[in-house]
């Protein structure tokens, strides 16, 4: 436990020297900081050793002081702009917290590290620790004072503190404070750039993720009508399926399922980092994360039959809503609420089974979603680019960003790439427990479906980076070597090498098949590019002078307003069955 303090103190010591260093001088600080908190993540969830550490009263008390400070806070936010949503909700979660603080009892282990936190510590490290490096460069380009530029380094880093404590937290009312800093993040690095939208959507933020708190708060008090401690140990010992589901529920608040995935999208005004970090890479982890923690008490449960249904369904019609979308940004978050979907769905049934499966998607996940929005960022930066439609000729613009882009959508939908054989080793996992429950068949035919969605998905943007403009005679060239690749070469480096990670986790592979996939995913791009298709370039249609605006569509992909009204409300009936397959 001393040496996995190390990661929270690292970060706090990150961002002491944010405050304390002139911006420029920040990097490569901030870069041996990331490596050794990435070097001392690997080396514990290589060598597991399992750690318990519980405080005293005086910092039960202080816990309770910050619940108290930090919902306080949020109710003079939604008094100051307006939101009745979000002062009544933390006026909520004050009542209850006082209450179930007050009739619950202490003593018991507040923290835990074992396998589980020891292998999100390294998500949190590598992935969230190369976004705040490749944050320095971003940020450095907003027209904002260096104050605010070091501001926005100083909250990613608090974030990652609040992440390392968070994966290690066993006590509840710990769990709530640190599940709703996160949602206090939420709200800041969304409203970051102080206009009206942005003020809009970090208020959505806020009171969705606080309904996740007032989740946690009831599963306490629910707990305790039953004589059960508030720790996450004692409710999966004392079997308490009804808390169990409870902050299940909260996890998939915070992991933005449907109805809830409203304040993700909306978070898209944000920073890009901040999208990368909190909403693909590493908060919304939280919801697999929490499941798999669980999962031994939900396994072959009838919440656990509810639980693989909803992500399948989450799965799929996340898919299409991504489908819908043209910004480069909301595909990439819709495909996020999908593959989270899908993890939730194998999390709760891997159950106390191994859980290497669960771990090679929830983690190369976070590497793919994360290099593609460090991409959207240097599009957004460099290029302009927010659009699909503006990504017309790419390859010739920008062919490094291209090609990354390629590899990223690559690293989710074909071999040999880790999510890949994530989604096929998921399929073998249903099919062997389609005996168990039909709710196995529901997440196969998901995986079907949805996994042929993303793989459109896909091909919606990397066709068009091929496009040659007919009147562009020549295109500029990026340049190579800038600080903005530094995170991106990275990331691209470890997913084209994930095969290797995979053997570590257990998987069986062939390496004829992953150097022959490899092969083809390279050749084929280039082929595409330097073939004349009979002498015949790819350009977009043009006229000579002729006046004639037209298009066409051979599928619209778009739900009208009432049919995506009905989704919602139909997420709403889920989180209902949730709860009622506690009570049963």
């Amino acid at each position: 436990m001393v040496l996995y303090s190390l990661l929270i103190i690292l970060s706090i010591a990150m961002t002491i020297l944010t405050i304390k260093l002139p911006f420029s001088k920040l990097s490569p600080w901030i870069i041996v900081i990331v490596t050794l908190m990435s070097a001392i993540s690997i080396y514990l969830f290589s060598a597991p050793n399992a750690a318990i550490l519980s405080v005293g009263y005086f910092w039960h008390g202080v816990i309770v002081v910050a619940d108290i400070a930090l919902l306080l806070y949020f109710f003079k936010e939604g008094r100051t702009y307006g939101s009745k949503r979000v002062w009544m909700l933390a006026l909520l979660q004050l009542g209850l917290l006082l209450y179930a603080k007050s009739v619950s009892s202490s003593g018991g282990v507040d923290f835990v590290l074992n396998e589980l936190s020891a292998f999100m510590a390294v998500v949190i490290s590598v992935v969230g620790g190369l976004i705040v490096i490749f944050s320095l460069w971003y940020i450095d380009k907003e027209k904002i004072d260096e104050g605010r530029k070091k501001s926005f380094i100083v909250m990613l880093s608090l974030f990652l503190a609040v992440m390392f404590a968070i994966v290690i937290a066993n006590g509840l009312f710990i769990f709530f404070l640190l599940f709703e800093l996160t949602t206090l993040a939420s709200y800041l690095l969304i409203a970051f750039r102080q206009d009206e939208l942005s003020r809009t959507n970090a208020l959505r933020a806020l009171w969705m993720n606080q309904i996740g708190g007032v989740f946690i708060l009831v599963a306490i008090l629910v707990g305790n009508s039953s004589g059960v401690g508030p720790y996450f140990s004692e409710v999966i010992s004392s079997a308490a399926l009804l808390s169990a589901a409870l902050i299940a529920m909260a996890a998939l608040v915070k992991g933005a399922q449907i109805p809830f995935d409203g304040w993700l999208l909306g978070a898209m005004v944000a920073p890009t980092p901040v999208s990368a970090i909190l909403h693909s890479a590493t908060m919304v982890k939280i919801a697999p994360f929490v499941v798999l923690k669980l999962s031994p008490l939900l396994a072959h449960t009838i919440v656990a039959d509810i639980l693989i249904v909803f992500g399948s369904l989450v799965f799929v019609i996340a898919g299409i809503y991504g489908l819908a979308r043209e910004k480069f940004k909301e595909i990439l978050g819709y495909s996020t609420i999908s593959l989270l979907g899908l993890m939730i769905a194998v999390a709760v049934g891997v159950g106390d089974g191994d859980p290497g499966l669960i771990y090679a998607l929830i983690f190369f996940h976070a590497l793919s979603k994360a290099l593609l929005f460090l991409l959207a960022g240097i599009l957004e930066k460099n290029h302009h680019i927010k659009e699909v439609s503006q990504m017309d000729g790419l390859i010739y613009r920008a062919p490094l960003s291209a090609m990354m882009v390629i590899v990223g959508f690559a690293t989710i939908t074909l071999p040999p790439f880790g999510l890949f054989f994530g989604k096929l080793f998921s399929i073998e996992m249903a099919a062997m427990n389609l005996a168990k429950s039909p709710a196995y068949l529901v997440l196969l035919i998901a995986l079907a479906i949805g996994s042929a969605l993303l793989v459109l998905l896909y091909f919606k943007v990397a066709s068009s980076l091929f496009t040659k403009r007919a009147d562009v005679e020549a295109y500029g060239r990026e340049s190579w070597f800038n600080f903005g690749f530094f995170s991106p070469f990275i990331f691209t480096l470890v997913l084209i090498f994930s095969f290797i990670f995979l053997v570590d986790f257990g998987f069986t592979l062939s390496m004829t098949y992953v150097w022959l996939s490899l092969g083809l995913i390279v050749l084929v791009p280039l082929w595409v590019k330097l073939s004349s298709f009979k002498g015949i370039d790819r350009v977009s249609e043009y006229h000579c002078g002729e006046v004639a605006r037209f298009e066409v569509a051979q599928w619209s992909y778009g739900l009208s307003s009432k049919l995506q009204n009905r989704i919602a409300w139909a997420g709403v009936a889920g989180f209902g069955f949730i709860l009622l397959g506690g009570l049963l």
